[in-house]
C-alpha cells in the first residue's frame, strides 16, 4: 500500500498529560478490581459470590476506557501515522480490489494477511465507516492483554501490569494497529508455554499471523524454556539464532526480496537511536537474569520471560539494518508488563516491597516520558483528538 500520511503532529502538554492521566487512572481502576474484597470488606461466604462481580465490573470499566480512547480517536493519519493506510486498505476491500483469500499472494507475502482483510470485509457488512474497523480492532487488542494480566492476578500487581502497558505499547498501538492486535494474541498465547500445551499455542499464533505474518517468528519460543532451570540445549537454541542472526541478510535476499517485505532490505533503522537499543533493554535484562531463581519463585513463566528477553536481544542487531526487526521486538518486549511487577514480589519485607514498588513506579514513568519524547512524531500520537469531541484540547 502506498503511504498516503501527512504528518500534523505537534508537541502537546495537554496530550502529555493526558496520557499520564489514562495510565493512573487505569491503575486506580485495575487497582480496586483486584482488592475489591479487601477494601469493601465482604465477609467470607459473601466474597465467594460478589467479589468475582465487583472485580469484572471494574475490569470492564477499564475495557471500555481504552477502547474509547484507542477506538475513537480521530484517524486518517491525524493520530496513528498509518491510520490512512488502513482506512485506504478498508476501501479496497469493500471495492473488491483487494480480495480477502487470494492464495499466491498468501504464499509469496505480496498482500496484506487475509485474517485481518476478513475482519475488514465482515466489518464491512455492517457498516462503511471504518472508524468501526479501529473500535472493533482496538476492543480485540485489549481484551487478550486483560485477559492475560488477569491470569496473573494470584501473583503479581495488576495495576503495574496494565500502567506498564499504558506507558508505551497502548500508545503505539494507536499507530501500528494490526501489529499489537497480533501481539497482544500473543502475550496470551504465552500462557501455553507454561502450561507445554503446544497445539493451542500454535493455533494462536497462526491467529495472530493471520493478522501479522511477523507472529510466526514467536513460534520457536515454545522450546525454549523448561519448567525445572535453564537446560543445556536452550544455549544450542540461542547459538542457532545467532547464526540466524549473521547470514540473515542472505536469507532475507533468497526469501524476501520478491514479496512487500523487500522494502526493508537493507534499509536503516531511523528509530533504533544507535547503541541506544541495547542501553535501553541490557539493564532489566541483566537485573532479571541476576535473579532469575527468586524471580521464578514469584511465578514460574518468569525464566520463560527472561529467555524471552535473551531471544530479542539477540535479535536487536536486525534492528539496524531492517527496520521490521523493529517492531517485530514488540512481540517479546511485551513481556515486561508481567516481569516488571514480579520484582514487588522477590521480598516478603515490608520495606524492601515498598522500595521495589517505588523502582517499578518510576520506571513506569521513564518509560513513558522515554516513549513520547522519541516517538510522538514518528508516531504521530500528539496532539490527541477523539471524533465524538472533535479535539479533547481545543
Amino acid at each position: 500500500m502506498s503511504n498516503l500520511w501527512y504528518n500534523y503532529s505537534y508537541w502537546d502538554y495537554y496530550t502529555f498529560f493526558f496520557y499520564i492521566f489514562v495510565m493512573f487512572f487505569t491503575g486506580v481502576l485495575a487497582f480496586i478490581g483486584q482488592n475489591s474484597r479487601r477494601l469493601i470488606g465482604l465477609n467470607r461466604s459473601v466474597q465467594q459470590h460478589e467479589g468475582n462481580n465487583i472485580n469484572k465490573v471494574f475490569f470492564i470499566g477499564i475495557a471500555f476506557l481504552l477502547v474509547f480512547i484507542s477506538g475513537f480517536r480521530v484517524t486518517n493519519g491525524k493520530v496513528g501515522i498509518d491510520t490512512a493506510n488502513y482506512e485506504e486498505i478498508f476501501k479496497s476491500v469493500q471495492s473488491g480490489e483487494l480480495k480477502v483469500f487470494s492464495l499466491k499472494n498468501i504464499i509469496t507475502l505480496n498482500q496484506v494477511e487475509p485474517g485481518y482483510l476478513l475482519l475488514n470485509k465482515i466489518i464491512g457488512f455492517f457498516t462503511n465507516n471504518a472508524q468501526f474497523l479501529f473500535v472493533t480492532c482496538s476492543t480485540i487488542t485489549i481484551v487478550f492483554i486483560l485477559i492475560a494480566a488477569l491470569q496473573k492476578k494470584d501473583n503479581i500487581s495488576i495495576p503495574q501490569i496494565l500502567m506498564i502497558y499504558c506507558s508505551s505499547f497502548f500508545i503505539q498501538s494507536f499507530n501500528l494497529v494490526r501489529l499489537y492486535l497480533a501481539v497482544s494474541i500473543i502475550i496470551y498465547a504465552y500462557s501455553y508455554i507454561e502450561k507445554r500445551k503446544i497445539f493451542k499455542y500454535t493455533t494462536l499464533v497462526l491467529l495472530a499471523a493471520s493478522f501479522h505474518f511477523t507472529a510466526l517468528i514467536v513460534w520457536p519460543v515454545y522450546f525454549f524454556w523448561n519448567k525445572n532451570n535453564f537446560k543445556f540445549k536452550n544455549i544450542i537454541y540461542f547459538l542457532i539464532i545467532a547464526v540466524f542472526i549473521y547470514k540473515f541478510n542472505d536469507i532475507f535476499n533468497i526469501y524476501f526480496s520478491n514479496t512487500k517485505y523487500s522494502y526493508y532490505d537493507n534499509t536503516l533503522n531511523e528509530n533504533s537511536h544507535g547503541i541506544g537499543l541495547y542501553l535501553i533493554k541490557s539493564p532489566l535484562l541483566l537485573i532479571a537474569f541476576i535473579l532469575r531463581k527468586p524471580l521464578a519463585k514469584v511465578d514460574k513463566a518468569n525464566d520463560l520471560y527472561i529467555n524471552i528477553l535473551i531471544f530479542d536481544f539477540l535479535l536487536t542487531p536486525l534492528s539496524y539494518s531492517f527496520n521490521i526487526f523493529g517492531r517485530i521486538s514488540s512481540y517479546f518486549s511485551i513481556i515486561e508488563i508481567f516481569l516488571i511487577p514480579s520484582f514487588a514480589q522477590i521480598s516478603r519485607k515490608k520495606n524492601y516491597t515498598q522500595i521495589f514498588n517505588f523502582l517499578i513506579y518510576l520506571c513506569i514513568l521513564v518509560k513513558y516520558i522515554y516513549y513520547i519524547q522519541a516517538y510522538w512524531n514518528v508516531d504521530a500520537i500528539m496532539p490527541y483528538q477523539n471524533i465524538l469531541f472533535n479535539s479533547l484540547f481545543d
